[in-house]
């Protein structure tokens, strides 16, 4: 499980309508929508992105300079260049290697974790329930794993710069509380917030009723 962020975004329906999806929650597949493609990957390992890039370089290209930099790894201590480059392949279907290569030319990634990262700014799309919102609020809540997601508050400040609004991040174990003010002129300015002021994180009933049956 990952550590969650408490996001808080004060804004105007303007604000909050570009984060809530029709069925009620706060989802960035409105505002930045994940590639289909990357669902044909579901049955795919593509836990070790360095090494399908190798084999993509090696097998498509005939280009071994990233299966060398594999070498230098503590992992593949031991293994030759053709030794590694049997492992890889044994690994990985050949299948797999065109879904990504077609991936990587269409999209720039070939899996949807890195994807993710690069366009939201963390992992998984937003957690919040469905039917939570009905299209009035001027503020909204949402946890997202890990980070904030700044890659959706930029594609904000990018495409509607007039917006001005503050999003506010509170890491559940007190690593940061961070105040993303947006200026109105396409500019987000980052302000720390002290310890001392803090907004406590309130666990909701049925997380407080899991924590009770996990003990």
């Amino acid at each position: 499980m990952p550590n969650w962020v408490y996001n808080r975004v004060y804004g105007n329906k303007k604000v909050t309508d570009l984060l809530v999806g029709p069925k009620g929650n706060v989802t960035f597949q409105k505002l930045i929508p994940e590639p289909e493609a990357f669902k044909c990957l579901c049955d795919f390992d593509y836990s070790s992105p360095n090494e399908i890039h190798a084999l993509i370089d090696l097998v498509f290209h005939k280009n071994t300079d990233k299966l060398k930099s594999l070498l230098q790894r503590p992992v593949y201590k031991g293994l030759t260049l053709d030794s590694l480059a049997d492992t890889l392949l044994s690994k990985y279907p050949y299948v797999q290697l065109q879904v990504c290569k077609k991936l990587i030319e269409d999209t720039g990634f070939f899996d949807w974790y890195t994807w993710r990262c690069s366009y939201w700014g963390c992992k998984w799309d937003a957690d919040s329930d469905e039917g939570t919102y009905n299209g009035d609020e001027e503020e909204i809540e949402f946890e997202t794993p890990w980070s904030p997601p700044e890659g959706v508050m930029k594609e904000i400040a990018s495409k509607h710069p007039d917006l001005k609004f503050t999003w506010h991040c509170d890491e559940e174990s007190c690593a940061f509380s961070i105040d993303f003010i947006f200026n109105g002129d396409g500019t987000i300015t980052e302000v720390e917030v002290p310890p001392e002021y803090y907004t406590p994180y309130v666990p909701e009933e049925d997380e407080l009723e899991d924590d009770e049956d996990a003990n």
